[in-house]
């Protein structure tokens, strides 16, 4: 798949938003009759990240928030998104808008909690689900570390209506992609038992597929992730597709699809009028700082 990058890029830059240093790792992106609404993660760093909400009339922008404060904060020390808050996916359906985060506890580890609000509410009044964290680390292998971001789609068959892909992390510090679906929004979401169904290369993506974001188009799955070589690690994003939600799930063989001298990382997807749309953080190539100051807009002509 090739992507061709939108000529105005970036189309963010987190500074103007937020202020110098700040930083921001997400943008997910949702619709509400002519209006775009992007949720992000921003912070002065790894620590301070809380999720904001950005409305524009265009994809392109441009974008302000729709007020000052976050939509979602941090947790108290004790709970499980103290440290910092990464969006996952958002989602509306039958009057509630339904957001996904990953947040990260006062020890490191990172689990999935949901958020809400009312069709009367949007895009205001936000609350986190009491029973929160919904999905988090299981087993001694692949994900027994954390569950670092999740994406859920009501695409399912019946009883598995909330289908969605998960990256973790393992005792190798390796990422790899599972499936997970539930009846309902609020879970539980059960494993797939064919889990993983996408895991690390040999060359660019050796660390494995994380943050991974995916859209149903045309009965096929297309999926995006980032990965990086090693640590310090220069980050690119991935593509994977399949014709099934059950897999079997492939890399595109092109990957990876955005050309340099930049690193790219958090990817978000968004289909519109036959067209896909690929978002991603950037930074230079030689900065491995943990700063990621600009969101980016591509676009691909191949025919899905």
């Amino acid at each position: 798949m090739k992507f061709t990058p939108y000529q105005n890029n970036p189309i963010i830059d987190v500074e103007k938003l937020f202020g110098k240093g700040h930083r921001t790792e997400d943008s997910k992106i949702i619709k509400d009759k002519n209006v775009y609404y992007m949720a992000i993660s921003s912070g002065e760093n790894g620590d301070t990240m809380d999720i904001y909400l950005l409305k524009s009339s265009s994809l392109t922008g441009p974008w302000e928030k729709v007020q000052k404060e976050p939509i979602i904060s941090r947790g108290r020390f004790y709970e499980f998104d103290y440290k910092y808050l990464r969006v996952g996916s958002i989602n509306y359906y039958n009057g509630t808008y339904f957001l996904y985060y990953a947040g990260q506890d006062m020890l490191g580890t990172d689990a999935i909690g949901l958020a809400t609000t009312s069709d009367s509410d949007f895009p205001f009044g936000w609350k986190k689900y009491r029973k929160n964290p919904v999905f988090k680390k299981k087993g001694n292998s692949w994900e027994s570390k954390a569950i670092v971001s999740i994406c859920i789609r009501r695409i399912g068959p019946s009883g598995q209506e909330w289908y969605g892909h998960y990256s973790a992390k393992g005792r190798d510090r390796r990422y790899h992609i599972g499936i997970c679906y539930s009846k309902t929004p609020y879970g539980p979401f059960i494993r797939d038992p064919n889990n993983p169904v996408l895991g690390p290369g040999e060359k660019w993506d050796f660390g494995g597929p994380a943050r991974a974001d995916f859209l149903s188009i045309n009965g096929k799955i297309y999926g995006a992730y980032e990965s990086a070589a090693g640590r310090p690690g220069t980050f690119q994003v991935g593509m994977y597709y399949s014709s099934s939600i059950k897999g079997p799930f492939l890399k595109d063989p092109n990957n990876p699809p955005l050309s340099q001298p930049y690193q790219f990382a958090n990817p978000s997807l968004w289909y519109e009028n036959g067209t896909l749309y690929l978002l991603v953080g950037r930074k230079p190539l030689s900065d491995h700082t943990e700063y990621w100051h600009y969101i980016d807009l591509f676009f691909t002509t191949d025919k899905l």
